[in-house]
């Protein structure tokens, strides 16, 4: 896409990444740690001794690569709702994401 800006992706400890991605986690999942691993041995990330990650060079260009597909992806997935529809949307969107989040909090992870 062009103009897309770069953006870099700063190092995170394994547990951030957990506490992040903890809505897609289950007890059979606990943990981002094999996709991690499936990073570091393609060669996009690297982790250290204590549990930080962070994207290589190669890392770097492949989210910045995926950053620019999904992204023209969801502007040919919005060329048939008008601006108004695409707003109403993003509202209940926000608002199912919202409600999910409420939940997550009244039911633990198990």
């Amino acid at each position: 896409m062009a103009g897309a800006e770069h953006h870099l992706v700063r190092p995170d400890h394994l547990t951030q990444l957990d506490e992040a991605m903890a809505a897609f986690l289950s007890a059979d999942e606990p943990t981002m740690r094999p996709y991690i691993d499936q990073f570091v041995e393609r060669g996009w990330a690297h982790t250290t001794d204590d549990g930080t990650v962070a994207l290589t060079d190669a890392g770097q260009r492949a989210h910045q690569r995926v950053s620019e597909q999904s992204g023209a992806l969801r502007v040919r997935m919005m060329e048939c709702l008008s601006p108004e529809e695409h707003t109403m949307l993003m509202e209940l969107l926000q608002r199912i994401a919202t409600h999910l989040d409420a939940l997550a909090v009244e039911t633990p992870r198990q």
